[in-house]
């Protein structure tokens, strides 16, 4: 299987370009604590791909909103810093 498909930047099926249609009602609150609860917090050796598949697109949604990860903590030009409350 190729690596890219067409001209999206996917490099698997489940990787898409847009968030999910589930996150995008989230607030972002809520995607900090979705990302905290499927990310790893030490080194994992194995990541299942659901977790791989949410935690990604949380960070994704995140990023698409401005915000950016640093040790644990959102931070956001114009909008509070957020941590996780999971």
């Amino acid at each position: 299987m190729p690596l890219q498909m067409g001209s999206h930047g996917a490099d698997a099926l489940r990787m898409e370009t847009k968030t999910d249609e589930g996150l995008t009602g989230a607030t972002d609150q809520e995607l900090v604590d979705l990302y905290t609860t499927h990310a790893p917090r030490a080194i994992v050796i194995e990541m299942t791909d659901n977790q791989i598949h949410h935690a990604s697109a949380a960070a994704y949604a995140l990023e698409y909103r401005g915000y950016i990860e640093q040790a644990g903590i959102w931070l956001h030009d114009t909008r509070p810093a957020l941590q996780a409350t999971a």
